[in-house]
């Protein structure tokens, strides 16, 4: 992701994240991490333009560069649609979501959000994150 400086970092129940500038000073994007016991870290990312990113990564993984996978995204009963999911790292896949205010409040009020791939389906309990995403924001 863009940006190498954090200007601001903030800690809420299991989630740790931070503001990082572009190269003239200003924030250019938000995120936020936390661990799950799977061995997953699920990130959220706003960027200054209003792109949100949902991130996972795994220090198992071997993933292929550039690579990209079809996914569906249930937050609890509700299915936010299907995407494409990214390879970013080589542990690490990101999937950008429309920053809108439906997709927001699910993931605030939701108690657990799904990654359905092809070959797993991924679960990261959301306890925290309505008051995480409000600092994030």
């Amino acid at each position: 992701m863009p940006g190498d400086a954090s200007s601001d970092e903030f800690q809420v129940g299991s989630w740790i994240g931070a503001s990082y500038d572009d190269e003239y000073g200003g924030i250019s994007y938000c995120a936020m991490d936390a661990w799950h016991e799977s061995g997953h870290d699920l990130l959220f990312s706003i960027s200054r333009d209003g792109v949100f990113v949902i991130a996972f990564a795994h220090p198992d993984w071997q993933l292929e560069f550039d690579a990209t996978y079809p996914v569906t995204i249930p937050i609890d009963a509700t299915d936010i649609g299907q995407h494409w999911a990214e390879v970013i790292d080589y542990d690490m896949i990101g999937i950008e979501i429309a920053y809108a205010p439906v997709n927001i409040n699910l993931l605030r009020k939701g108690s657990g959000l799904y990654i359905d791939t092809a070959q797993d389906t991924l679960f990261f309990e959301l306890s925290g994150t309505s008051a995480a995403i409000s600092r994030l924001e």
